[in-house]
């Protein structure tokens, strides 16, 4: 799996960020397959700080994450877009890791993100 973030964005125009544009690209073994592939299944995405405090948490069903995968130059990509809900957006600015996972719908199998995105989220001077 390979998962990258864009800017997040101010959907609500409160000036605080709430939308984080997220792409994930799928591989099957390394050894055999080259491109990434389309497969059924659902996605979940977790933004925490540094501490592990949670800052949202997100869960596409197989269809939402159907409606999800297009076309990229690289191949077959799911694209998300993962929207803070109304006053969770509103804190200070924090750095915060993105993690995925990928439930395979046919035999349950759990794929993580090898790595996390990493950003900023929040408004105003940084606590770090």
């Amino acid at each position: 799996m390979l998962l990258t973030a864009g800017v997040p964005s101010d959907a609500d125009g409160n000036a605080f960020p709430d939308t984080i544009p997220v792409t994930v690209y799928l591989f099957g073994d390394g050894s055999r397959y080259q491109l990434p592939l389309a497969e059924r299944g659902e996605f979940e995405f977790l933004i925490s700080t540094r501490e592990g405090q949670e800052i949202g948490r997100w869960i596409f069903p197989e269809a939402e994450t159907a409606s999800a995968m297009g076309d990229s130059p690289a191949g077959v990509c799911y694209r998300f877009a993962l929207r803070l809900g109304p006053g969770r957006d509103r804190f200070r600015s924090v750095p915060v890791s993105l993690r995925a996972i990928f439930t395979r719908a046919k035999t349950g199998q759990r794929v993580v993100s090898p790595s996390a995105a990493t950003m900023r989220l929040g408004l105003g001077e940084s606590d770090s």
